[in-house]
């Protein structure tokens, strides 16, 4: 309440203005008989009315400007931005929160137009917006991208409403937006990395593949389909199974719900079909997606296509093999090396001797056909030494020209010598010479392989064995084998009439390993080994199989016959002399032949038995020899080495080097070791004679 001293002086001041009003104004004065003082009252009591009055008026006044204070303040700071525009988009209201967002220093209340802010391309969308908002009342909601000078852009989500005047007509629109930027970063973010997932996911060079719980697809990658061939729309909802080899099928549907319990796999291996009906193998792996609930979700499988992999393992195990049957090859002719060796210092003074004796005899003495038999026995023992060298040689062959009939027909004779009597052999072997381009030593592989193999087949039983040679013609030929490879083959075929095989093993008789025999009795190697010359040398192989006949065929590509040069089979003839020969050898009996042979042709022989004793010998008096005859395998001291050590005391003296088996001898080697000639064991006098009469004129004459 105001102060009674302040009441009474704006009561003096309407008092004094009350009297100055009747001194000029007669007519208001009261009128006769009223009160003085009911009349003062009254105006007291309007007073005291106008003051209360005036001071709810001032509380009113205090309390409006409070709350117009405080919504100006909410307005200002509220989170989301705020802007009134007049009816041409002028702005006339805008609080902080937008100044902020659209740069203060930018805004000019009364001339900026909010259009001016917005970034081109997007300025079509607000105007439409606004129009639309004050065609149809409605409120009209938008995402817009303002213009920022900063890297990072700034996007709003607004809406706009209109207002309305009594005829309808817009006032003002009403703006209300917020700044989403960080959202729309963070969705652009998430689209961005989708994208990249997505493209990670179908390029990368691995295969995926996801299953639900009943085994049909939910997705896979490009890999995936790129591997099979197929369509995504022909994959998705389809079965696994549907896609695997017909054998692999119920292994599938058996073998997934241990996957699911188990919740791994890892390098299962599954034959797949491609679109083109053509079968890859594919490696697994695998796990399973579960809920949070733990529940099964889906798979998560990788595959790879393994069958290069395979084929390349395949081909690795091939090699393998023939590595270790060249090595076994290549023991067999180190201890055929030894054997030949061996075998060739015992058949030759049986030969020698045999021959030594038969000039003694009398023409009409009945020992004479006992020697001759010993000597034919002799002769073809000496003839299998050396077919054993050929055929067991560690030295690596180019492919030459072959005759087939030739080398089937060594095989043969070797086996015959073998195998047992019960076991008939039958030839069929064409005589018009076939010749194939091959190594001897394969080709004589592929005799001794098939016709053991074949052996074995009659073992217990006994039976027949053909082997068939002919050239045929493959357009001809019924066996299907040659497509587009027509043209003239040389087709081997073996034959035994013993124990079938079993159809569910004959696809897997040229496996390596594979073999059906009793331990001991076959290796599983050899059908391999014959499988891959014969594929190497562009040749194809078939096997037929029924109770009382297995039938192996293999063709080879037949080749022109090689130009034959005119070859004079040299005929050795008993060369007599008087020449003083240095004959070198480890055994005692050949030293002791050679002696008596040379002796009674005219020569002076001295036979010595040690390598070392004979290079003293001959140190001692080099000019008391006209030639040097030696072993290769000697003890202490080779043979090559005491030549080179004889040439090294005497360059000029003939030598001659005889060998049952040496790689030592050859051309090559011989002349860098100035060898005049050598000679196989077991030797013929004849040959050894004519040989040192050969040798020694030739020395004399240069």
């Amino acid at each position: 309440m105001p102060s009674e001293g302040k009441s009474n002086s704006r009561f003096e001041r309407l008092r004094q203005e009350a009297i100055d009003l009747l001194e000029h104004n007669p007519d208001f004065a009261t009128p006769a008989g009223s009160n003085v003082k009911e009349l003062i009252l009254e105006l007291q009591v309007h007073q005291a009315e106008l003051i209360l009055q005036n001071e709810e008026l001032k509380s009113s006044q205090e309390r409006l400007a409070k709350v117009s204070s405080e919504y100006q303040a909410l307005y200002d700071n509220a989170p989301c931005g705020y802007i009134t525009l007049n009816p041409k988009g002028i702005i006339t209201k805008i609080n902080i929160t937008a100044l902020k967002l659209l740069e203060e220093h930018k805004i000019k209340i009364g001339i900026s137009s909010l259009g001016g802010f917005i970034e081109p391309g997007w300025d079509d969308l607000y105007y439409a917006s606004l129009k639309n908002a004050g065609m149809s009342g409605e409120k009209q909601s938008l995402n817009l991208k303002l213009k920022s000078d900063q890297n990072n852009p700034i996007w709003i989500q607004t809406e706009i409403e209109a207002d309305r005047d009594a005829q309808n007509q817009v006032r003002q629109w009403k703006l209300i937006f917020i700044d989403i930027s960080i959202k729309v970063a963070a969705e652009d973010a998430l689209q961005e990395s989708q994208e990249r997932f997505k493209t990670l996911f179908h390029k990368t060079p691995i295969a995926y593949q996801s299953l639900d719980e009943q085994g049909r697809f939910i997705e896979v990658n490009d890999s995936w389909l790129e591997t099979l061939g197929y369509h995504r729309d022909e994959v998705i909802g389809k079965s696994f199974a549907d896609f695997l080899h017909p054998s692999m099928q119920n292994h599938f549907r058996d073998n997934f719900p241990r996957f699911k319990a188990v919740g791994e796999i890892l390098g299962v291996e599954f034959d797949m079909l491609k679109k083109d009906g053509s079968n890859i193998l594919v490696s697994f792996h695998g796990k399973i997606g579960k809920t949070n609930k733990g529940n099964f979700k889906q798979t998560h499988c990788v595959l790879s296509d393994i069958t290069k992999q395979k084929e390349i393992e395949k081909t690795a195990k091939q090699l393998e093999i023939r590595l270790q049957n060249n090595r076994k090859l290549e023991a067999i002719g180190v201890l055929a090396g030894g054997i030949a060796h061996d075998f060739n210092n015992i058949l030759h003074p049986i030969i020698g001797f045999s021959e030594l004796t038969l000039k003694d005899l009398p023409e009409d003495s009945p020992l004479r056909e006992n020697l001759e038999e010993i000597l034919k026995g002799s002769e073809r023992a000496a003839g299998l030494v050396r077919q054993i060298l050929n055929f067991s040689s560690e030295k690596q062959k180019l492919p030459e020209p072959v005759f087939v009939q030739s080398i089937f027909k060594e095989a043969i004779k070797f086996l015959r010598s073998t195998i047992p009597s019960h076991i008939e052999f039958h030839q069929e072997i064409s005589p018009e010479p076939l010749y194939i381009l091959s190594d001897p030593i394969q080709l004589y592989e592929i005799a001794m392989n098939l016709c053991t193999n074949a052996f074995h087949a009659m073992e217990d039983k006994g039976g027949l064995l053909s082997v068939d040679i002919k050239e045929v013609d493959i357009s001809s030929d019924q066996d299907g084998l040659f497509e587009n490879r027509s043209g003239r083959y040389c087709k081997i075929s073996v034959i035994d009439s013993g124990v079938c095989i079993p159809e569910h093993n004959i696809n897997k008789i040229f496996d390596p390993y594979f073999t059906t025999k009793d331990v001991g009795k076959g290796s599983g190697l050899g059908l391999s080994v014959v499988h891959g010359i014969v594929k190497e040398h562009n040749g194809e192989i078939l096997v037929k199989s029924r109770p009382g006949k297995t039938q192996f065929n293999v063709y080879f590509p037949i080749i022109d016959a090689p130009e034959q040069k005119d070859q004079k089979k040299t005929e050795f003839s008993e060369s007599l002399g008087n020449e003083r020969v240095l004959f070198v050898d480890d055994e005692p009996s050949i030293v002791m032949l050679v002696e008596r042979s040379l002796e009674k042709l005219g020569y002076n022989t001295k036979g010595v038995t040690n390598s070392l004793e004979a290079l003293q010998l001959f140190e001692s008096n080099p000019d008391d020899f006209d030639i040097v005859i030696s072993d290769v395998a000697m003890p202490k001291m080779v043979g090559t080495k005491f030549v080179e050590k004889i040439k090294n005391i005497k360059p000029d003296i003939p030598v001659m080097l005889c060998t049952g088996y040496s790689n030592l001898i050859e051309g090559k080697k011989a002349s860098s070791l100035k060898v005049d000639d050598f000679l196989y064991k077991p030797i013929s006098i004849k040959e050894l004679s004519s040989k040192i009469r050969k040798i020694i004129d030739k020395s004399s004459k240069s």
